[in-house]
C-alpha cells in the first residue's frame, strides 16, 4: 500500500530549479524629482491571473535613505529582503560612520542577481533600488534584471507598465523644462497608474507610494485612486 502510495527518490534524478514563478508583482513605476524620488507599485500578489494576495508590501524601506522594490516572483524577493536585512544589520553594528547608501545596496544587488545568473539558478525579479545620494547629494534610481544587468535612469517603468505607461510618462516629462517638482511628479505618476490600473488586468487598486529625499524616506500604503468606469461604455467594437 504504501510502495504503492508514495514513490521514493533514489538520488538520480536531475536537479531542477525554478521556471516560472507562482506568485508574481505586476508593474513598478519610478519618477526622479527635485530633490527626490518618487516609486509607487500595487500591494497585489498575483497567482496567476487570481488575485490572491491584496495586501503586499512590495517597496521596503532598508534604511532612511534607501528604498528597493520589485517586479516578479514574491518568493524571491523575500529571500533578497533576508539578505539587505542581515547586510544592514551588520553595517549597524560596525557603527563605524559610514551609512549605506542607494548606489551601495545597487551594486550589491548587481552582484547577487548575477551571481545567481551565472549558476543556472536566476532570481526572478526586476528590483529597483532608489534612495538620496548623500555623497553625490543627488537622488539615485536604478534597476537591476534577473541576468544582472544594471541601468541607471530618471524614470522606469516595470512590467506591462514599462510598455504602456512609460512613454505616457516620457511624454509628460517633455514638456517640463527641467526636472520636475515633487507636486509635478505627483501628478504624473497618479496619471500613469489610473491609466495602468485601466488597462492592465493584472493591476489592483490598492497601491504603495514610496518617497526618498534627502530628509528621509517613507511609504504610504493602501493607497485607493479614484477611478470612472462611466468610460468603459465607450471601448466598443472589440466583438
Amino acid at each position: 500500500m504504501l510502495a504503492s502510495a508514495y514513490s521514493v527518490s533514489n538520488g538520480m534524478e536531475p536537479s531542477t530549479r525554478t521556471l516560472s514563478p507562482s506568485v508574481t508583482g505586476g508593474s513598478i513605476l519610478g519618477i526622479m524629482f527635485e530633490g527626490g524620488v518618487l516609486l509607487a507599485g500595487d500591494r497585489l500578489g498575483a497567482y496567476g491571473g487570481l488575485h490572491r494576495f491584496r495586501d503586499i508590501d512590495r517597496i521596503i524601506k532598508v534604511n532612511d535613505n534607501v528604498l528597493i522594490t520589485y517586479t516578479g516572483d514574491v518568493a524571491d524577493f523575500q529571500y533578497i529582503e533576508e539578505i539587505l536585512e542581515d547586510e544592514q544589520r551588520e553595517n549597524d553594528m560596525r557603527n563605524d560612520g559610514y551609512e549605506l547608501g542607494p548606489s551601495e545596496y545597487f551594486n550589491l544587488m548587481g552582484r547577487i542577481m548575477y551571481n545567481r545568473r551565472s549558476k543556472g539558478n536566476p532570481l526572478w525579479n526586476r528590483i529597483i533600488v532608489a534612495g538620496y545620494d548623500k555623497a553625490a547629494d543627488k537622488p539615485f534610481m536604478g534597476q537591476i534584471d534577473s541576468k544582472g544587468t544594471v541601468f541607471e535612469s530618471h524614470l522606469i517603468g516595470t512590467g506591462f507598465g514599462g510598455f504602456l505607461v512609460h512613454p505616457l510618462m516620457e511624454r509628460e516629462l517633455e514638456k517640463i523644462d527641467g526636472r520636475p517638482t515633487k507636486e509635478q511628479a505627483t501628478q504624473i505618476l497618479e496619471r500613469a497608474l489610473k491609466v495602468l490600473y485601466y488597462r492592465d488586468k493584472t493591476t489592483y487598486n490598492k497601491w504603495s507610494i514610496g518617497t526618498t529625499e534627502k530628509s528621509g524616506s517613507s511609504i504610504e500604503a493602501s493607497r485607493e485612486l479614484a477611478t470612472n468606469w462611466q468610460i468603459a461604455k465607450l471601448i466598443v467594437g472589440y466583438e
